[in-house]
Formats: C-alpha cells, sequence, structure tokens
C-alpha cells in the first residue's frame, strides 16, 4: 500500500513540476525532413545526420515543486558537432504548436552557420553566449523569411526566463548577459565567459561540441558508437538513436567475477 501511495504521488508531482506543454508538442520525427532540408540549404555540411539528442545537465533555478519532485536537473538540449546535429526529441515548450515547430526549423538554420567558441575562425576569448550571438545573426542573414519567426520565439522564450532581479548576483549577471545576446545587445566580453550550464537552458541556441577534442577520446567515441555488425544492416530503434555523451570505460581486470581469489597456504594446509 505504501509503494502505491509514493508511486502514485510521485506521479501526482512530477506533472506538477512540469512546465512543458504536452497538447502542443512536436516531435523531431514529424519535422525531420523540413529540418534536414533547411539545414543543407542555409550551407550546413552534407554529412552531418539530425538525431534526438540525450538528456544532459542544465543550469537556472528550479521551482520548490521541481526540487520536490527532483525534476528540472536534465533536459534533452540542443548540441552540433562535427558529424551529428543532435535536437531535442519533443519539444513542448510553448503553448502554440506553430512555435514549437518553428524552433525546430530556427536550430536548423543557426546549426548551419553555426561556428563553434574554439575554432580558429573565431577570435581568442570569445565564449559560447559570443559564437551563438554570432551565428544567430548570420542566420537572420542567410535566411530573412525566418525573421518574423525569430521574433515571435525571441518574445515567448524571454517571457519564459527568469527574472535576473530575484537570482542570487553572479546568477544574476549571466542571466542579463543572455537575455541582452538574446536582444542583439553588445555582449560584455570583459567578463569571464559563460558555460550552458551557468543559466537556465537558451532554447534558441545550441552547444557546439569539438570535432574531436582528442586522438584517444576521438577512437573510444567511435569505438562506442559503432553498432554491432549483425545490427547494422536493419532498423534501430527510436531510443538507439539519442545522441550520447561518450567516456572512457575502466578496462576490466581479467577476472571471473564469481571465481573467489586462490588460497594456496589453505591447499598446503589441507594437504599436510
Amino acid at each position: 500500500m505504501e509503494v502505491w501511495v509514493g508511486a502514485h504521488w510521485h506521479r501526482l508531482v512530477s506533472r506538477m513540476a512540469d512546465r512543458s506543454h504536452a497538447a502542443h508538442a512536436v516531435a523531431l520525427g514529424t519535422v525531420q525532413l523540413p529540418v534536414e532540408m533547411l539545414y543543407r540549404a542555409a550551407g550546413g555540411a552534407p554529412g552531418v545526420r539530425v538525431v534526438p539528442a540525450a538528456a544532459a545537465r542544465i543550469g537556472g533555478p528550479r521551482s520548490w515543486l521541481q526540487r520536490l519532485a527532483g525534476s528540472g536537473q536534465r533536459a534533452p538540449v540542443s548540441q552540433l558537432d562535427g558529424e551529428v546535429l543532435a535536437l531535442p526529441p519533443v519539444i513542448a515548450l510553448f503553448d502554440d504548436a506553430a512555435l514549437n515547430r518553428d524552433l525546430y526549423l530556427w536550430l536548423a538554420a543557426l546549426a548551419a552557420v553555426h561556428v563553434p567558441a574554439h575554432a580558429p575562425a573565431h577570435p581568442a576569448g570569445v565564449d559560447w553566449l559570443q559564437a551563438n550571438a554570432a551565428a544567430t545573426a548570420a542566420a537572420l542573414q542567410c535566411c530573412p523569411g525566418l525573421v518574423p519567426r525569430w521574433q515571435r520565439l525571441l518574445a515567448a522564450h524571454l517571457a519564459q526566463r527568469p527574472l535576473p532581479g530575484r537570482l542570487a548576483p553572479s546568477a544574476a549577471l549571466a542571466e542579463a548577459r543572455v537575455q541582452a545576446a538574446l536582444r542583439g545587445q553588445a555582449t560584455m566580453a570583459h567578463h569571464a565567459p559563460l558555460q550552458p550550464t551557468d543559466v537556465a537552458p537558451v532554447w534558441l541556441w545550441l552547444e557546439a561540441l569539438p570535432l574531436a577534442a582528442s586522438p584517444g577520446l576521438a577512437a573510444d567515441a567511435d569505438a562506442d558508437a559503432a553498432p554491432p555488425a549483425a545490427s547494422r544492416s536493419g532498423p534501430q530503434p527510436q531510443a538507439d538513436l539519442a545522441r550520447r555523451r561518450t567516456r572512457r570505460a575502466t578496462p576490466p581486470s581479467g577476472r571471473a567475477p564469481m571465481l573467489l581469489p586462490s588460497k594456496s597456504e589453505s591447499i598446503t594446509t589441507f594437504g599436510e
């Protein structure tokens, strides 16, 4: 009985803490073709695949309901690397399905012109915020037809963002910088670089990952990402298509886990 009550209580609190608009949700699968076409038309790399993003750690304040439910700590955020454009599998941020669909198209155009902050094309000191501000200006110039949609997305997203006056001083400064950059105002370059987890998710931006952080890590990621030979020819489940972060795995010890260590002194005692 206690387990049943606890499960229902958790579902109730999680539903109350959920800020999404499920009735107006748009799935990536329904817009994947136009997203890919817009990405290519805007100048995106031909070999990049569009896949669902996996949940990653996010920043920003959480409501007391989210803290009670243990939610608001991870979400599928948009990421771009040399091979993959990972977008949220479902977008339900706004109470308008047209806006949720437009966000997919905007992210495709943004990714097509995005230059990572660590790339040689950017001067030293450019961070995630400045790279996205530059990509936003480039996307609006490359795709002028998206300007009205961008303006509606910007107004709706700014209305959802935290108020800097209600945040701690450091978080308030970071949020004020993000909102100024979203509005197209000059960024404060003399401040420390911002990371995506320093603020609440900026759903109109993306995080560009390095093409290969190091040869060893790149080799590990390729090896982990390669599917078994027996399953390459068949269709993969939708859950397996999500972009996941890779990490080095601890090499196995080589000892079978169910075998007890050898006690040679005990054998000698029994023999005696």
